[in-house]
């Protein structure tokens, strides 16, 4: 499997062509990027199918249930019940016309139902050949070590950027115990609905980054990219169009020395005082900082 993979979110009429998407899909699949990872409503996956026919054997491919929300954003409960787990994972082979998805997530917590349950099920998927691995939201690290005790968890995904650090706190000192790959969602800053990130993040990031980047002779979104990748992580960033994924490739090649990666960390450390833990998760502070176990796992 490839170190990074791409997000391929749901079309948006007059902003994302679903044809330029199918063709960054396909220029990922052609190249470095064989991890592909389908997010958003239905349409994505018919997206996707495009280019699947041929390319299925050499791809790595993502999806997952349980992400609508309401009006205020919150997850629309029952979404996780072992019923709809099976009804989504069928619906989804369906639409993308394969016999199986490599990585089935549970795309947000579902207080309405035990992560005990779902997992059980997705194990169950695992067991027919409909799924081969399964993932997790990073809600919580508590929540990892109780799916885990039901069956092996191999990734899981939160938003991580130079500017988002939070899972630092719980969530990836449990993966590194546990050696869960962690996929870092929105690796160049805090999304901002459909349409694209916060521009305050933008700005952060270009402030910050962006001289370190011009010194180096590379973008800005390479060096946030070679950040993560060098602390073991996978980011997803977006693929919106061709020259995005030959931009987003190019960091997977990238020797950048120690000094600018860790000047990151300096300049953009949490503002926090020490570990925040979600209520009656595990005290992780002790573990060691190396990077995530298996997320360099290649085909």
């Amino acid at each position: 499997m490839s170190a990074l993979g791409v997000e391929v979110a749901d079309p948006i009429p007059g902003e994302r062509d679903e044809s330029d998407i199918a063709a960054a899909v396909a220029a990922a699949a052609d190249g470095s990027i064989t991890f592909i990872d389908i997010t958003g409503p239905h349409r994505s996956e018919t997206v996707v199918r495009r280019v699947l026919s041929r390319r299925r054997e050499q791809l790595v491919l993502s999806a997952g249930f349980g992400e609508r929300t309401d009006r205020l954003g919150r997850t629309i409960p029952g979404q996780a019940r072992p019923d709809a787990c099976m009804r989504a994972v069928d619906r989804s082979l369906r639409r993308l016309g394969t016999d199986h998805i490599d990585l089935y997530s549970l795309r947000r917590h579902d207080p309405s139902t035990p992560v005990e349950e779902t997992v059980s099920t997705l194990g169950e998927l695992a067991q027919a050949g409909k799924i081969r691995w399964i993932g997790l939201p990073g809600t919580s690290g508590k929540m990892i070590l109780r799916a885990q005790t039901v069956h092996a968890v191999t990734a899981v995904s939160s938003s991580y950027s130079p500017m988002q650090r939070q899972p630092e706190h719980e969530v990836l000192p449990v993966c590194r115990r546990l050696g869960i790959a962690f996929l870092a969602r929105h690796p160049l800053g805090e999304h901002h609905g459909p349409r694209g990130y916060a521009p305050a993040h933008e700005q952060l990031l270009q402030a910050v980054l962006g001289p370190m980047a011009a010194a180096l002779g590379i973008t800005t979104t390479q060096l946030a990219l070679a950040w993560l990748l060098d602390k073991g992580l996978i980011p997803m960033p977006t693929a919106l169009n061709l020259e995005d994924v030959r931009n987003h490739a190019r960091a997977t090649d990238l020797d950048i020395a120690p000094g600018p990666l860790r000047e990151i960390d300096a300049l953009l450390a949490p503002r926090t005082a020490g570990p925040q833990r979600s209520p009656g998760a595990p005290d992780v502070s002790g573990l060691r900082p190396d990077a995530c176990g298996g997320t360099r796992r290649r085909r």
